[in-house]
């Protein structure tokens, strides 16, 4: 497996050999967890950002949007190579269309499965803290700054 990694928010490039199963199995498993690292440094930029929020500092405020924005896009980038790693998997392992992550793991055995349920137990976790940690942000930032006008249908405040 070829591996470079070019910054924290980077979504590491990760290019299986898909000839051999087991190869494919640990490139999901690389990807699940960079996936995991990358929520982990998300739910940080959001804390710091929250600090900004509740103390008013709007100077770096910008900066940490911009990281948050940035660990977002990574997201993005590591869930295409997951979901090109999960596509190849079903296919190689001859599971239905519809297969989940752990259904995915089941197939391949231990400790395959245990460390997948380790890792959606953890990436759970995260997902939720990220969301009530988001929905804070958003009522500090609309507290900050106060409620914006509507747009109107021409698309004008």
């Amino acid at each position: 497996m070829e591996r470079t990694r070019t910054d924290e928010t980077s979504a590491e490039v990760i290019a299986p050999d898909f000839r051999h199963t087991p190869a494919a199995v640990e490139a999901l498993t690389a990807a699940l967890w960079r996936e995991r690292e990358l929520l982990d440094s998300l739910l940080y930029a959001l804390s710091a950002q929250q600090r900004l929020l509740e103390t008013g500092s709007t100077r770096w405020l910008a900066r940490a949007t911009a990281q948050v924005s940035e660990h977002i896009e990574a997201l993005r980038e590591i869930e295409v190579v997951r979901s090109m790693i999960t596509d190849q998997l079903v296919e190689e392992l001859r599971l239905p269309a519809s297969s989940s992550l752990l259904d995915l793991a089941a197939a391949a055995g231990e400790p395959t499965v245990s460390i997948h349920r380790d890792l959606h137990a953890a990436t759970s976790a995260l997902v939720e803290e990220i969301d009530r940690t988001m929905r804070v942000n958003d009522d500090l930032l609309l507290a900050l700054v106060g409620p914006q006008p509507a747009a109107s249908s021409d698309g004008r405040a």
